[in-house]
This record gives structure tokens, sequence and C-alpha cells, in this order.
């Protein structure tokens, strides 16, 4: 069974933390809720095969507002959440490497203090 792709990446960034100093450190849940969030992202994106649907079946609020599963997946805020959540692993990296954040990783998450 393959593990999911937030599992995978997470045990990278640990990997390479560990050759770095020869400690194994755990990720912070924070960025494993984070990678989470992005590996469900991903895989909507990438397994989303947009289907007809007649104007009857359509989900309709009282406002008379349609808003579909794809409205609702790839919205300007989670594209927001999902930059600052490499951000985070970015800076996940760095901190298990011993290394210093590249500065630049800032302006990926100045929205929020955290990810999850």
């Amino acid at each position: 069974m393959r593990s999911p792709v937030s599992e995978k990446w997470l045990s990278l960034i640990e990997a390479v933390g560990f050759s770095a100093t020869g400690k194994w450190v755990a990720v912070s849940v924070e960025t494993g809720r984070g990678a989470e969030k992005l590996s469900a992202w991903r895989n909507y994106i990438v397994h989303c095969k947009a289907k007809p649907i007649p104007v009857e079946k359509l989900p309709s609020t009282t406002e008379g507002v349609v808003t579909t599963e794809t409205e609702q997946q790839l919205t300007v805020d989670n594209a927001k959440e999902a930059i600052e959540v490499v951000g985070h692993l970015i800076t996940e990296l760095h901190r298990l490497e011993n290394t210093d954040t590249p500065g630049w990783t800032a302006l990926l998450t100045a929205g929020r203090p955290s990810c999850g």
C-alpha cells in the first residue's frame, strides 16, 4: 500500500534533518496538518474530472447562488494557504537541518502564524 503524499513529504524532511544532524526529530504537528491539506488539494486538482450536471441537479442556496465542489475547493483563500504551507515546510526543513531559513520564505508565511 502506498503512503499518502503528505507522509512522504514529512518523511523526506525528517530524513534530510537526520542526515544533517544525526538526530531523528519529528516534524511538528502543524506542519503535518499543513502537508495533509496540501496533499488533499493536490489530489483534488489532479483527479478532478469535470462532468456536466443538469441545471436542476445543481446545488443551490436560498440566495439562488450555485456553489459547486470545485468552487469550494479551488478558492483564493486555499491558494494563499497552500503557499503558506509550502513556506512552513521549507522552514521546518531548515530547522531540522540546523541551517538558516532563506529570508525570502518570510514572504510565503506572512499571512498567518501557523499552517494548521
